[in-house]
């Protein structure tokens, strides 16, 4: 018989609770001193550091006081709420229950079309979560968390996506690798989210585009992620074009002519990232950009007078062929190549290298993950895989970009992005004989 041991009698548990506290308060004064002093990006950066500290130091106290249970249970609790969840959203539960009030499961399941214990018990791993609140015991109401899923389409579509991209291909990892071997998804196609949805021989845009509404879902889930977390990271800020104000000038019509294409934007979907680098005073300008996505957007902006692209040349390509526009001064592609595999990253990256000239540019704007990598950073690349893609560290980068033909010339924005965003340039690289 084991003897009792002095956390069973709450010692141990004060013990840590009174080392822990301190280091909460002292994170949260940190955070005040870093937001009264912001004043420019790396400001940004330390107030993002600190809010991390908190939750580090808030989490450690939360894992230190919850009563013992099994983390099985602790992960398997957490699958079942979003489980409910996800029907909630579908069957509109949040919008039925009032949002100052509150109502009866059973007038709700009748709002629903559905059964009342059915609803309940759905409801109810909701209620023990604190998602949402029961009053008495047959009456639900919202709380301030789930308040926010009725006023807000593009966190509800969040939510979803979530569920039927990651939760749902996640869940047929073990059938996946059962099938296809233990590696990396490769390829286009035979990947964890079209096997999921049964559809393998399908590509991913195929199988989101062949369910009425599921695009739409994914497009309003875009917005909630540039509103709520770091995943896109900024356009400007991160990368100097000051240097492109020579060529753009024409100082050396040898080497630069005056038509000479100074930025390609491949993959640049409605234009954001070309208006963003040719405002204000930018050597930039939009008669010297050209703006490339797969047709059906293209058809659309040409189609658009406000669409605040006039005097761009607009081109409708497919970048795992062959880069039509050679010898422009900067190639651009943000947030594109983590949506795919090595092989296919370095193919598109390839057709890039071989259309540059000897003082091209390649700019790679993505995510590079810390070797260990973030929870957050991970968490990115573990969805990324549903997909077939992949994000990638520093070292990965090189590689790839060494593959394509291409020499990693710098990581520009590290010291100002606090969630690991960068602009990765390339330059061409040498073949041995060769000068640049």
């Amino acid at each position: 018989m084991s003897t009792p041991t002095r956390e069973s009698n709450g010692g141990d548990l004060a013990d840590k609770l009174g080392v822990l506290a301190p280091r909460l308060i002292d994170s949260i004064t940190a955070y005040s001193a870093a937001t009264e002093s912001k004043t420019s990006s790396h400001g940004d950066q330390l107030e993002a550091e600190c809010r991390k500290k908190i939750v580090e130091a808030a989490q450690a106290i939360v894992d230190a006081a919850r009563p013992p249970q099994p983390e099985w249970m602790n992960q398997s609790t957490a699958g079942a709420e979003f489980v409910a969840l996800r029907l909630f959203i579908e069957w509109g539960a949040f919008e039925i229950i009032p949002v100052e009030g509150s109502i009866s499961y059973r007038d709700l399941a009748k709002e629903m079309d559905a059964e009342v214990q059915l609803v309940t018990r759905l409801a109810w791993l909701m209620v023990s979560s604190g998602l949402l609140e029961q009053v008495g015991e047959d009456q639900v109401r919202h709380t301030l968390k789930s308040r926010q899923l009725t006023e807000s389409v593009p966190l509800r579509s969040m939510w979803q996506l979530m569920f039927d991209n990651s939760f749902m291909s996640s869940a047929s990892l073990p059938r996946y690798f059962r099938t296809y071997g233990r590696r990396e998804p490769k390829g286009l196609t035979h990947i964890p989210f079209t096997v999921a949805h049964g559809a393998p021989e399908k590509k991913f845009w195929d199988v989101l585009n062949a369910e009425p509404g599921r695009m739409q879902v994914f497009m309003n889930a875009m917005t909630a992620i540039d509103k709520q977390v770091p995943l896109m990271g900024p356009i400007t800020g991160l990368y100097d074009f000051g240097w492109v104000a020579d060529v753009a000038a024409g100082r050396d019509e040898k080497v630069s002519p005056p038509d000479r294409p100074l930025l390609v934007d491949v993959g640049g979907g409605r234009g954001h990232c070309i208006k963003a680098f040719c405002a204000g005073e930018s050597a930039l300008t939009l008669d010297r950009c050209v703006l490339q996505d797969v047709a059906p957007v293209i058809e659309v902006l040409r189609g658009d007078e406000d669409s605040g692209l006039g005097g761009a040349t607009l081109m409708a390509i497919d970048f795992h062929v062959e880069q039509p526009v050679k010898g422009a001064l900067i190639y651009y592609i943000r947030h594109c190549l983590h949506n795919y595999d090595d092989d296919t990253a370095v193919g598109i990256m390839r057709h890039m290298a071989e259309a540059m000239a000897d003082d091209s540019r390649l700019l790679v704007a993505e995510y590079v993950m810390s070797n260990p990598p973030s929870r957050f950073s991970i968490w990115m690349d573990f969805i990324m895989m549903m997909s077939g893609g992949k994000e990638r560290t520093a070292a990965l980068w090189k590689e790839v970009g060494y593959r394509a033909g291409l020499e990693l010339v710098a990581f520009h924005g590290m010291d100002v992005s606090s969630d690991g965003h960068a602009v990765i340039e390339f330059k061409r690289r040498c073949e041995a004989g060769e000068a640049v």
